[in-house]
């Protein structure tokens, strides 16, 4: 069975300079990474829908390949 990453989503934004300066504040808060998992910036965009939400979520569980 594949095993697929799992991530905890922190927070959702419509705005990417907000996403961002919430991301470097947790960068700051925690150092590189929450109980040594990894933060990440996720960009969504809607193909039929003129949307994008960027999230700031954290690494839970690495998957394999």
């Amino acid at each position: 069975m594949k095993r697929k990453s799992k991530y905890k989503i922190f927070k959702g934004f419509d705005s990417k300079a907000k996403a961002e300066k919430y991301f470097d504040s947790l960068c700051v808060l925690y150092g590189q990474g929450v109980n040594g998992d990894a933060i990440s910036l996720k960009t969504r965009k809607w193909a039929n829908r003129d949307k994008t939400r960027y999230y700031v979520r954290q690494l839970v569980r690495r998957g394999s390949k």
